[in-house]
């Protein structure tokens, strides 16, 4: 009986290391973090660019400063990533990535927040380009013209003045005195 009893013991040790050796790894790695976003646009519109900008926590207290961190971004119809580097930016732990959505749709995206796991932000829908900016900018090649023709009206303006500053004048006509008699 008394084997059993050491045999159950040493089991139960064993399943007890087992699981420490499981754990350890995850201790190891400096535990969790946890991603807070900046306030977002009321609506995302696809191919401008966002300056999209989150704090990381390391276990949902510490500003985390050495994360090598990035916005990803899946569409629906396609689940390659597409990964927007963010910079450090503002207060310890702050992030800002540039992030343009090529095309209106529903996107999941996550933050990558090496060294710790990524945290998924959901799904986010993006509505297709606004009118104003799918026109192209006619006020571009109007100032140009703009320019051209004010300075072709500068440039005749100070050649008329220079030939009427070159022009002979006729001279003031002479008036005879009269005489005294």
């Amino acid at each position: 009986m008394r084997s059993r009893r050491s045999r159950s013991v040493i089991g139960l040790v064993l399943a007890c290391l087992g699981l420490a050796l499981v754990w350890t790894p995850s201790v190891f790695a400096g535990g969790w973090a946890v991603t807070t976003l900046d306030p977002l646009p009321n609506e995302l519109r696809a191919g401008e660019t966002y300056a999209i900008g989150y704090v990381i926590r390391q276990h949902g207290q510490t500003p985390f400063t050495s994360a090598q961190t990035a916005i990803e971004i899946r569409s629906s119809d396609s689940q390659v990533p597409q990964r927007f580097r963010a910079v450090p930016d503002g207060p310890p732990g702050h992030y800002v990535a540039q992030v343009t959505f090529p095309t209106a749709g529903e996107w999941q995206w996550d933050v990558d927040q090496t060294p710790f796991a990524p945290q998924a932000l959901g799904t986010l829908t993006v509505l297709a380009p606004s009118a104003a900016s799918d026109a192209p900018n006619t006020m571009l090649p109007l100032a140009g013209i703009l320019a051209i023709a004010t300075a072709l009206a500068i440039a005749v303006f100070v050649w008329r003045l220079t030939v009427y500053a070159r022009s002979p004048r006729p001279a003031p006509a002479r008036r005879e005195r009269l005489g005294s008699v």
